[in-house]
């Protein structure tokens, strides 16, 4: 997974020092982040990026809670068609309460 970090992805990835920004010790963070705010083009690369494996279980073993409920319907669904129920969804859903 040697890979550069194309630009667009480390501004979406704002938690972590860009010039420091590591594919593999920040999988959690570039996958999520990539998924609830990056363009196709972004999700795309990411799929060329990692294996679809690793995008699955980092997104339903490591939850962010960064999703708009429609968003995380979207990513979950559509983009990695999981068709189960993930435990503790809400651990994924932002309040703006």
């Amino acid at each position: 997974m040697k890979q550069a970090i194309p630009a667009s992805i480390q501004g979406l990835v704002w938690s972590k020092n860009n010039s420091q920004l590591d594919l593999n010790r920040d999988s959690s963070a570039i996958i999520h982040y990539t998924l609830r705010y990056g363009r196709i083009s972004d999700i795309s690369w990411l799929l060329s990026a990692y294996p679809k494996e690793k995008i699955h279980t980092v997104f339903t073993t490591q939850p962010m809670t960064i999703y708009s409920p429609a968003s995380f319907q979207f990513i979950k669904k559509a983009v990695l068609n999981i068709v189960q129920d993930i435990p503790n969804e809400q651990r994924y859903i932002q309040s703006f309460s």
